[in-house]
């Protein structure tokens, strides 16, 4: 049944789930950003 009301809806998840990448795709550059500078400043350390 759950099958069946997920597909009944496809619009919402289209239009959520670009949204949603790029939000993801954000974050996990900031977090990789973040851990680059971090690993810069302890190799200068």
């Amino acid at each position: 049944v759950s099958d069946e009301e997920a597909e009944a809806e496809p619009t919402e998840s289209e239009v959520a789930s670009p949204v949603e990448e790029y939000a993801s795709l954000f974050s996990l550059i900031r977090l990789y950003l973040q851990s680059e500078t971090i690993r810069r400043r302890m190799v200068f350390l």
